[in-house]
């Protein structure tokens, strides 16, 4: 933590109240809860009329199921009393219930016969790249691209993850319909008879590479910029915002510029990559809560067995000798050593920690930066601005460190009672802080939910366009 962090100024009265979020966060995580459940019931109830009758499952349970089932889940998540907001926590449920959704889908879809006459000429594509292997795809180019972004610890391989996935989701959503349009002029594009009339694509692996290449570069791009220059990917945010304002009114007016449905229906043949890249965007998110959540537990696990636990008070300037010192420090020269910053809607939390030194009986022992900080989060976190920060561990505060080792015999401390960092890196917490649960978890992650959530609604708007001009 190399710079002057921005804490959090809870006398604004523009903020919500703490533990609550924004009414806008509220609109768009119920509304998207509405829209999941209403999605369901609309696309089993279409798939049902054009000739899934030879099913195990009678016609209102086909019909009418998974949007019971999804109703019912999220219901049980948002009802039961929660010391945040109930909406954080249906944000992070809700791309779970999306995930299982989709499953539960993609095992009617094994269930049904897939040589429909109506898919084999209209959408030939679906059937030759089926959706098993556009999920692969998917998963493999983003995983790859993660790795190229983010190279560091696990947690931040998973942050870097579900940013390279949002932003792919984003870009190949509003990409696919301006594509499409583009594709559906070529001369080779149309219908050809065999065995009855089946669309022709043109070259279907031209097609593919153009269509998930330039979204998975940028996004690899844009992840690649939050991770190594978060100050500059902050600071250049409107330019990214205006982009995809004109990409959006460019996919928009891809579809309202339809004269034929050729259009439509090579989207039609690329679509089950767009729900691919949700599926795996949403499995990035169970990811990230489940290696936030392990993260903790690990740490904690790490201090509790530790043989050589610390336990002092951090240093308040290099002057201060001994802990009566540095507990007698004023608040207003407390500065911040460890704390936790909203780095963006995308990534969530991230921990920064300082050099500093722990001031015990038998010596100052010194953190240098970078130590792990295991800490749970207080409800305040729900008011974070991009770039504000909560202060985790101030000067003067009373911590326990774990992962120190006595030096070697050829260290210059060997021979004093001093302890030194060990190969396996420093961990410290607040003596105070000694909760651990899921709510920590959620409240990192509950920003980047929204953010897929936004993102759902933003790929949809195109196709809502085009029911404007289809017939």
């Amino acid at each position: 933590m190399q710079r002057e962090i921005r804490e959090v100024d809870l006398t604004d009265l523009s903020r919500p109240d703490v533990g609550s979020v924004a009414p806008w966060v509220r609109v768009m995580i119920f509304g998207a809860a509405l829209a999941m459940i209403g999605v369901a019931a609309a696309s089993m109830r279409a798939l049902w009329n054009s000739g899934w009758h030879e099913m195990p499952l009678s016609d209102y349970w086909f019909r009418n199921g998974l949007a019971i089932a999804l109703a019912a889940a999220a219901a049980a998540a948002f009802l039961p009393p929660s010391r945040v907001s109930r909406f954080v926590r249906l944000a992070v449920l809700l791309p779970i219930l999306l995930v299982a959704g989709m499953m539960g889908a993609w095992a009617l879809w094994a269930l049904s016969d897939l040589r429909l006459s109506f898919l084999r000429q209209t959408a030939p594509l679906i059937l030759r790249v089926p959706i098993a292997v556009a999920l692969a795809v998917m998963l493999a180019a983003t995983c790859v691209a993660a790795l190229a972004a983010q190279r560091r610890r696990a947690v931040g391989w998973a942050r870097a993850t579900v940013a390279t996935a949002l932003v792919e989701l984003l870009l190949l959503g509003l990409w696919l319909p301006i594509l499409s349009w583009w594709w559906a002029r070529r001369s080779d594009i149309g219908w050809v008879w065999d065995d009855g009339a089946v669309l022709s694509l043109g070259s279907p692996a031209l097609l593919i590479a153009l269509a998930l290449g330039p979204p998975l570069v940028l996004a690899a791009a844009f992840a690649a910029l939050g991770s190594h220059r978060p100050d500059l990917a902050r600071r250049t945010r409107p330019v990214w915002l205006a982009a995809l304002l004109l990409l959006l009114a460019g996919a928009v007016a891809a579809r309202l510029a339809v004269t034929t449905n050729r259009s439509s229906l090579i989207y039609l043949n690329l679509v089950h990559f767009l729900a691919a890249s949700a599926l795996v965007a949403a499995v990035a998110l169970m990811a990230f809560v489940g290696s936030l959540w392990w993260r903790g537990r690990r740490l904690r696990a790490r201090l509790a067995r530790d043989g050589v636990l610390v336990t002092g008070v951090v240093a308040a300037s290099p002057d201060a000798e001994d802990a009566e010192d540095a507990e007698d420090v004023g608040v207003g020269l407390r500065s911040v050593v460890a704390c936790l910053e909203l780095e963006g809607w995308l990534r969530g939390l991230r921990p920064l920690v300082a050099p500093f030194e722990v001031v015990t009986p038998a010596g100052r022992i010194p953190i240098p930066p970078g130590a792990e900080l295991a800490a749970s989060l207080s409800a305040t976190s729900t008011v974070l601005h991009v770039g504000e920060s909560i202060a985790v561990i101030r000067r003067g505060d009373r911590v326990v460190v774990g992962g120190l080792v006595s030096p070697p015999s050829d260290h210059p401390f060997r021979g004093s009672s001093a302890l030194i960092p060990g190969p396996d890196g420093v961990v410290v917490r607040r003596d105070d802080d000694d909760r651990d649960d899921f709510t920590s978890a959620a409240l990192v992650a509950w920003r980047p939910c929204v953010a897929f959530l936004m993102i759902l609604i933003a790929v949809a708007i195109p196709g809502l366009a085009a029911v404007l001009v289809l017939p």
